[in-house]
């Protein structure tokens, strides 16, 4: 068991023992690792890997030397077989980011040990569970004898791997294999939950036989190989990357320039040439920022990039290569320019991790290595033109009113990205894959950096990134030198938990006080500031931004520094109509809800939506056109005010409505629940109503008022696979209120969805009505046709005050992670084919129409779902279906429906 502990991945009530235990531990560390600065290696020996005929895993075995680095005997050494943590589908793999990780069904993988001996004796290996890994990853190595501090004992083991259908760093697609590490057994440095200690390997990589692997080229630990003729390498690091495949050529390999690194692409032969060179010019501009702020005569380095069916992320940079998406680049043009800056930020990464390959950082490293690269990423950002995650954003800010700009705005979704989605930490539900995180969900190197900057000024940074880089002292003692005050509760605060949540907390704006006005028209305000949550952030004081805007609009700030848990400001603010005082307005601090956390002019937060235009390819005069605005009071976005313009063949006015809704979420739904009030003032016209329906159309004017409810528990609002939904609404007119018309209409749906297999959808939906009164307008009644009732029916035709229908859908996925572009606006991922089955008919009452179920309407069609990529960022479903009449009727012309998301 190593000597310095994992203290990023412990529990909080652990923390104080832990970094008393690695303070005591480092203390006694062998002379020679402490006395050089340089990491001491934990791991080395001789494997030989067979990759199997289909290219579907390895077989390993071989002679593996593991070191105790702790500083007393042990009877037992702790070992990772890391590719065991895909025996399951990560919790996290939820069925709205299924197509991030896996292209159609999940995959399992595996990593055994088949035999474990040393010396001729075989050694027991148990799991260690209690380590918080997933099953099977963490193992015990019961040894023969104790060993001392620095001693080494070598053992020889066979093991296999099966390697998961799989997309992202760690899988294989497409017939390519890409293991960003992993694919050994390795010693963590620290507990189980450690990062890999150094490892100096003498690799060998050979066909199960002369099959259909000849022709495969990659890349294993730093070197190309050919699996046909078979490969070595000697690798010395932390998490090598093999990567290998039928179509893989290594189509760029330039040495280096000058102090700027060499840089090799491995991609499939038919790689755009552009794309390639732009990966050359990119990371060599970015690798200058490293180069001016640290010049030395250090070896430049090397990059390497690998093409890899990467979904989440832009890049995923290892300690020598940097794993780029195969879908880098391929977004409208403006924005090409933001995908560049994340090839540069991986390219800083990769160097940096090269710089500090042997300094002793213990389980820091990986935070380090982070923080230093997001920084030097900043600096080169700013002397590039072109786009950064800071101009976009402030481009979709005043774009904000637009639904879909302010959920991106809201809504943090991908890691590592400096444009999507808003904030600096990864979700919650963010998916563990990249290998160097040591199965963490999250590396916290941005975080701390952000919070280290707030501690030092730009002056003391730099010293501090220069002293991380060249200086024999631990990173985190430069910090304290140059904040002058011990930093350990700070380091303490947010290095801590398990990877999964930050410090929870929320700030507040709860007084405003005018203390100034000035000529120009701009006060000064004094304003109090209250922080609940984790007391720790108090204590170790977490400075606060306050923004508004000057007379010119020009921005101006205040800070609080974030003592305790209440402080004031004074901010001077112009307090123009659309300027809101905006607590944090950078939004780099993570809160649980940081809707409210601003005082705008006019309370209101204005959303333009249900912009809709749905022409009636039927003929049936069902054209519509609607425009509507949503109010959010206070930016509270549980309450909604919708007010909505619409124009009908029949009727045209407004409709204004209040809702609320508990327990709403942005990306995923777990429970919804919402109840509202509305209230429709209408002139209804004739026009619409198809000969042979019997009915006399109505005019005149409408106002109605309405309340509902909705229960919703499926999985995603853009394609739900499983659960339910609950609706039903009331509407009331009264000749008392100014109308024409007098009438009760009651309504609900019933929704279920289940996914008895990945890929397939089973779908039912019960809509029933019924409508009151003595004087209903024909607008009011209930239509048997259309695509929200039994598609296949004209409608128009068949209309009265009650309603039943069954509908019912199968939802077959056929084409998955397709990337075809369309002029490079939309992008399709996804083709999914639907076909369906409704009965139902209108009456007069619902027991009538009940109790005529065998003379009901019955339709059936198929129909087509495009999933793509709004402008490269955004989810959308197109819907076309085509529907015919199949009850005993001469109707049978077929209905055609165009949408946007799923029927139900």
């Amino acid at each position: 068991m190593t000597a310095v502990l994992n203290v990023p991945t412990l529990p909080a009530r652990r923390l104080a023992p832990v970094v008393l235990a690695a303070l005591v531990l480092a203390s006694a560390l062998p002379a020679a690792a402490q006395g050089s600065g340089e990491e001491p290696l934990g791991q080395r020996g001789a494997l030989r890997l067979r990759l199997d005929p289909e290219g579907r895993g390895l077989s390993g075995a071989g002679r593996l030397e593991l070191r105790n680095l702790s500083a007393s005997h042990v009877q037992r050494l702790p070992l990772i077989l890391y590719a065991a943590r895909y025996r399951t589908q990560d919790p996290a793999v939820t069925d709205v980011v299924f197509d991030r990780y896996y292209a159609r069904y999940f995959s399992a993988g595996d990593l055994r040990l088949d035999s474990l001996s040393h010396e001729g004796t075989p050694l027991r290996h148990v799991e260690a569970p209690e380590a918080g890994l997933p099953p099977g990853c963490a193992r015990w190595i019961e040894l023969p004898r104790p060993l001392a501090p620095g001693e080494w004992i070598a053992l020889e083991v066979t093991f296999t791997l099966e390697v998961p259908a799989r997309l992202g760093t760690f899988g294989r697609a497409r017939g390519r294999m890409v293991l960003e590490g992993g694919f050994l057994p390795y010693l963590p440095r620290g507990d189980h939950r450690g990062p890999p200690a150094r490892a100096a390997l003498e690799l060998a990589l050979s066909p199960a036989n002369a099959g259909p692997v000849t022709t495969w080229e990659g890349l294993l630990g730093e070197e190309p190989i050919r699996a046909a003729e078979g490969g070595q390498t000697r690798w010395e690091g932390y998490s090598p990357t093999l990567a290998l495949g039928p179509d893989l050529r290594w189509v760029l390999d330039e040495g280096p320039q000058g102090d700027l690194p060499a840089v090799r692409v491995l991609a499939p032969a038919d790689e755009d040439p552009e794309r390639t060179q732009r990966l050359t010019r990119v990371s060599r501009r970015a690798a200058r920022t490293l180069r001016e702020l640290l010049p030395s005569h250090a070896p430049p380095g090397r990059l390497t990039f690998v093409q890899a069916p990467l979904r989440d992320r832009f890049a995923s940079p290892a300690d020598t290569t940097v794993l780029y998406s195969d879908r880098l680049l391929r977004v409208v043009s403006p924005l090409e320019r933001f995908h560049e800056l994340e090839i540069g930020r991986g390219a800083l990464l990769s160097l940096v991790r090269q710089r500090l390959a042997r300094r002793d950082l213990g389980p820091d490293r990986d935070w380090i290595c982070e923080a230093i690269a997001w920084e030097l990423a900043r600096r080169w950002a700013k002397t590039r033109s072109g786009l950064g995650g800071d101009q976009v954003r402030g481009v979709l800010q005043a774009l904000d009113f637009i639904p879909a700009f302010d959920q991106l705005l809201r809504a943090p979704r991908f890691p590592g990205s400096d444009l999507f989605y808003g904030r600096f930490y990864e979700p919650w539900d963010a998916v563990p894959d990249a290998f160097p995180r040591a199965l963490t969900r999250r590396a916290r190197g941005r975080v701390v950096l952000e919070k280290l900057r707030d501690r030092l000024d730009e002056e003391r940074l730099d010293a501090w990134l220069q002293g991380a880089l060249t200086s024999p002292s631990h990173p985190r003692r430069l910090a304290e030198d140059l904040a002058g005050e011990p930093l350990d509760p700070f380091f303490a605060l947010w290095l801590s938990g398990d990877g999964l949540q930050a410090p929870a907390e929320d700030l507040h704006l709860e007084q405003i006080e005018v203390v100034t006005e000035h000529t120009d028209g701009t006060r000064d305000l004094r304003l109090r500031i209250r922080r609940s949550g984790d007391p720790r952030i108090g204590a170790v004081g977490e400075p606060v931004e306050v923004g508004g805007v000057d007379a010119q609009g020009d921005p101006t700030r205040a800070r609080w520094e974030g003592r305790g848990d209440l402080g004031e400001v004074v901010l001077r603010h112009g307090g123009g109509w659309f300027d809101p005082i905006r607590l944090d307005p950078a939004g780099r601090i993570l809160q649980s809800n940081s809707d409210p956390d601003r005082i705008p002019s006019i309370p209101i937060k204005l959303l333009v939506n249900r912009f809709r235009v749905r022409p009636d390819l039927n003929r049936g005069n069902r054209n519509e056109a609607a425009v509507g605005i949503t109010l959010v009071p206070g930016y509270d976005y549980a309450q909604r005010i919708a007010l909505d313009a619409f124009y009908e063949q029949d009727e045209r006015g407004v409709h204004l409505g209040y809702s609320y809704g508990f327990g709403w979420a942005i990306d995923q739904r777990r429970f919804g629940l919402g109840v509202g009030f509305d209230t429709t003032v209408a002139q209804l016209s004739q026009g619409v109503l198809r000969a042979g329906s019997g009915l006399q159309e109505t005019e005149g004017n409408l106002t109605s008022y309405g309340a509902g409810f909705s229960l919703d528990t499926r999985s995603s609002r853009l394609d739900p696979s499983t659960g339910a939904a609950l609706g039903f609404h009331y509407e009331f007119a009264d000749r008392h209120f100014g109308t024409d018309f007098r009438f009760h209409k009651f309504g609900g749906r019933l929704t279920l969805i289940y996914s008895p297999i990945r890929g397939t959808t089973l779908g039912s939906e019960v809509v029933v009505g019924q409508v009151v009164g003595n004087e209903v307008p024909s607008q009011r009644l209930f239509d048997a046709g259309g695509e929200d009732s039994v598609r296949g029916v004209r409608t128009s035709r068949f209309i009265d005050r009650a309603l039943i229908v069954l509908r019912g859908e199968v939802r077959q996925t056929l084409w998955t992670d397709l990337d075809i572009s369309l002029l490079s606006i939309f992008y399709v991922r996804r083709v999914q084919v639907v076909a369906f089955l409704d009965a139902g008919d209108v009456g007069k009452d619902l027991d009538q129409v009940f109790r005529a179920r065998t003379d009901w309407k019955w339709g059936t069609g198929f129909g087509v779902r495009l999933w793509g990529d709004s402008f490269g960022v955004n989810r959308t479903v197109l819907r076309f279906d085509v529907a015919f009449r199949i009850d005993e009727t001469n109707d049978l012309g077929p209905q055609y429906y165009l949408g946007v998301g799923q029927s139900f």
